[in-house]
């Protein structure tokens, strides 16, 4: 059976357009690492402790101990947005006062309010540290990439939460 002229056009059309749209995925893939890549500079520039693992992969955020965080978190000089993304019935006492709190689940539509420059670091903290991961992977998708895991979450945090102790075995 013969093709006719316009069944080839037909598919040599859908097949430009499927390559279009390929290199449009790989022109925002590309734009992403790249942004990694330089927030990567600017943590080595800046004498944070990075492991080889995180810089050898291009992993888009990093996984910080909580004794790290809560030294970030202390430290009036430090620059960073903490997001809480623990579900509505975890217990209120124990959360970061100045963290803006967006349920994991509700993160898909509202992270919008989280801060606008994809610049300034992000400390991401849920109840086990699973959530966090999570929420890291879908922000790393909006086009952040300064993100930073705070591994085990509360369940691992000693210290503070806001200006309230947290008992050591928690």
């Amino acid at each position: 059976m013969k093709m006719n002229v316009f069944e080839s056009i037909n598919i040599i059309s859908e097949r430009l357009d499927d390559i279009e749209k390929r290199i449009g995925e790989l022109e925002k893939m590309s734009g992403l690492e790249l942004s990694i890549i330089r927030n990567h500079l600017v943590r080595v520039k800046n004498g944070e402790p990075l492991d080889d693992h995180f810089l050898l992969t291009g992993a888009p955020y990093r996984d910080i101990s909580p004794g790290d965080a809560i030294a970030i978190y202390q430290n009036p000089d430090s620059n960073y947005f903490f997001l809480d993304v623990t579900e509505a019935g975890f217990n209120h006492e124990m959360r970061i006062e100045e963290a803006i709190n967006i349920p994991l689940s509700e993160l898909p539509r509202r992270f919008t309010e989280i801060n606008k420059d994809k610049a300034i670091p992000i400390m991401v903290i849920s109840e086990n540290g699973l959530g966090s991961i999570h929420a890291c992977e879908l922000l790393t998708g909006k086009g952040y990439y300064n993100l930073n895991n705070i591994s085990g979450g509360y369940e691992h945090w000693q210290g503070i939460a806001g200006n309230r102790p947290i008992p050591s075995n928690y």
